[in-house]
């Protein structure tokens, strides 16, 4: 997934950030935007289609790992981020 010109500048305007997701299950990189919570943690959201489209919350970790607030998505194959 690319992210525009125009979105990355507005990430960074927000004070948001740019990173990867990898998912070790299929080799790809998934490129998204990630912005801090009320507890300073980085947060990105992204699509996911079952039955209906809805968007799934990830935090993403200091170690560079993945974790999800919701236990049934851990089978989504992303495992790391940067």
């Amino acid at each position: 997934m690319k992210i525009s010109f125009l979105t990355r500048f507005i990430a960074f305007w927000k004070g948001h950030k740019i990173v990867e997701l990898y998912s070790s299950k299929n080799q790809r990189t998934y490129t998204t935007v990630a912005e801090k919570d009320e507890k300073g943690r980085l947060v990105c959201r992204i699509p996911r289609f079952a039955k209906d489209w809805e968007y799934i919350d990830i935090i993403l970790l200091p170690n560079g790992k993945l974790e999800f607030p919701e236990e049934k998505l851990n089978d989504g194959g992303l495992d790391q981020w940067k």
